[in-house]
């Protein structure tokens, strides 16, 4: 488990609790806090790399996913596991390729970059191992 040190409510409830934070008491505060915060850094079924904080066990906060190549090709937020505001997508190239919007976990508006310009999506994507993006019914590129 790695910790992260953040400064968090929990942490500002403890030293108000303790009022005079010894070295000690920080210390105590850093162990509670690790049990409360976990920075995960791993690969995930894809084989990328991600990296993300878990609160309490949900994720909170930045992701960030990289390829094989190191290139990133995901940058999003999360508030209590759930997706929240901005999330962007790259092509392999570090391009940014897709751009969705979150509020409480649902999307609320998706965006495709074409020729360095944003288009809002009209028509649905298909899902599968591999899938198609379509912009106005037209099929415009496979993302596998």
């Amino acid at each position: 488990m790695k910790f992260v040190d953040y400064n968090s409510p929990e942490k500002a409830i403890l030293k108000n609790v303790f009022k005079s934070i010894s070295d000690m008491d920080m210390w105590i505060c850093n162990i509670i806090e690790g049990y409360i915060y976990e920075k995960v850094d791993k690969k995930n079924k894809h084989g990328y790399r991600e990296e993300y904080v878990l609160r309490y066990g949900k994720k909170e906060g930045e992701y960030k996913e990289w390829n094989e190549k190191g290139q990133i090709i995901e940058k999003s937020n999360y508030k209590d596991d759930k997706l929240e505001g901005e999330v962007k997508r790259y092509d392999e190239y570090g391009k940014l390729n897709l751009k969705f919007y979150y509020k409480d976990g649902k999307i609320q508006k998706q965006e495709y970059c074409r020729d360095g310009k944003l288009e809002e999506f009209v028509s649905k994507i298909m899902f599968s191992s591999d899938f198609i993006l379509y912009v106005k019914n037209t099929p415009i590129k496979k993302i596998k």
